[in-house]
């Protein structure tokens, strides 16, 4: 195999370290989370929502051989009191959604996907946003809390 050769496969191995890497974490940190998650929620110090992130995936799939490709998208969420996990969406009902959110927020309960159900590669790239969502979801419970004089 030529120099070019092996820095390709040294480049794939380190890529996948990596990945693996990123893997072990969120998937040492995500359950813990979910756990407390839903251990608010039943003190009900958190309210039912839904927290979305950004898409972290967007993939072409076909059912039947032969039949017309649709798009995946895949949309990182942090769901009270479900946890972490990702809303799994056909592409042109992400675009109605964005262009139209509805009132509740039954859409997504219904396409949620959660964490330990999610492919190894989905959690993956669950991992950047934990820290976002946690965050969001921490402003938007600062923002309900009744302000003390």
């Amino acid at each position: 195999m030529s120099n070019s050769g092996h820095a390709i496969v040294d480049q794939l191995c380190h890529h996948t370290l990596s990945l693996r890497a990123q893997l072990d974490q969120v998937e040492a940190r995500v359950p813990d989370i979910n756990n407390a998650i839903g251990e608010l929620a039943k003190m009900r110090v958190l309210r039912e929502t839904a927290v979305l992130g950004l898409v972290i995936y967007e993939g072409h799939y076909s059912d039947h051989p032969g039949s017309e490709k649709s798009t995946n998208v895949v949309q990182a969420a942090l769901m009270i009191p479900k946890g972490f996990g990702v809303i799994w969406w056909e592409a042109k009902e992400y675009l109605a959604y964005r262009k139209s959110p509805p009132a509740s927020e039954s859409d997504c309960q219904f396409r949620f996907v959660p964490f330990l159900d999610c492919p190894s590669a989905i959690r993956t790239l669950l991992l950047p946003q934990v820290h976002p969502l946690l965050v969001m979801l921490l402003s938007q419970m600062r923002g309900a809390r009744p302000t003390q004089n």
